[in-house]
């Protein structure tokens, strides 16, 4: 049995705060984006995310990229950031020059990045009821501290080091967004 295994996966309901998920938005040239709401159980309790799937990246060979972000407990389903969105028109634009990432990769932004942090890719993992493309590769947000480790040692220290904090073992594929 896989670690995977170990956790049990819900979607949660598909209208949810008058928005149903999953969520389609084009974003221009090719490139479309949907927006699942799920949860998952962990040892430490429910976590409820929303997950961003790309669908055109393909077109610019570069593989589909999952991102998925912890909600706060304050949060509604329906009131997912739209950051995501604008990172994965810049992936398209970057595979577009030939610029492509794949598993162990890093995506370290100069001046404006993604919630104050860096991207790091790993295999994505498939969720029951969230359409997950064969292949696809799930970004995780990362320090500049992580970059460096990602760097210098490979992904899977700083991954076990985060399935560590979040106590999903071996890795966690959510982000926790902290402002």
């Amino acid at each position: 049995m896989s670690w995977l295994d170990h956790l049990r996966w819900r979607s949660s309901a598909h209208n949810t705060g008058g928005v149903t998920f999953p969520v389609g938005v084009d974003l221009g040239t090719g490139l479309r984006a949907h927006i699942y709401s799920h949860e998952v159980d962990t040892s430490s309790g429910t976590v409820s995310c929303w997950s961003y799937i790309t669908d055109g990246l393909m077109s610019r060979e570069q593989r589909e990229i999952v991102f998925t972000l912890r909600c706060k407990p304050h949060e509604r389903p329906d009131e997912f950031p739209r950051d995501p969105l604008y990172l994965f028109q810049s992936i398209y634009e970057l595979a577009g020059e030939g610029r492509v990432v794949s598993v162990g990769g890093v995506t370290q932004f100069d001046g404006r990045n993604l919630f104050g942090r860096h991207l790091a890719y790993i295999q994505a993992e498939p969720f029951p009821n969230v359409a997950v493309p064969a292949h696809a590769l799930a970004a995780i947000l990362v320090t500049e501290d992580e970059v460096r480790a990602v760097q210098e040692f490979g992904i899977l220290r700083p991954m076990s080091r985060l399935g560590f904090a979040s106590r999903c073992r071996p890795e966690t594929w959510w982000t926790t967004f902290t402002s």
